[in-house]
């Protein structure tokens, strides 16, 4: 089952199986953002809708907790790739790359 784990300034939480776990703080945000259909902008540069049912969306909530201070330690290979093709769009001023 797909996990990503990030640290927040200290602060740990995950998702799996579209369950946040971890720091109540961090999954409180995570929450909050997914009931009102937030949009995030991972790591200050991708924009992303919040949600718990894929890898993408997920980290999207979890980064609400402090959007530009997000540390992966642990990800799926979909997101890798997804987060590979996001940052090399974005380095060749493309968007269309971003398809989830």
């Amino acid at each position: 089952m797909d996990t990503i784990t990030v640290d927040i300034d200290g602060h740990l939480a995950s998702w799996r199986g579209g369950e946040f776990t971890g720091d109540p703080g961090i999954v409180a945000a995570a929450t909050e953002a997914i009931c009102q259909e937030r949009t995030i902008d991972i790591f200050d540069r991708f924009p992303v809708l919040a949600e718990s049912g894929h890898p993408v969306g997920a980290l999207a909530a979890l980064s609400t907790f402090n959007p530009g201070r997000v540390f992966i330690t642990e990800l799926p290979d979909g997101l890798a790739q997804w987060l590979t093709a996001a940052f090399g769009a974005a380095a060749c001023g493309s968007a269309a790359a971003l398809g989830e």
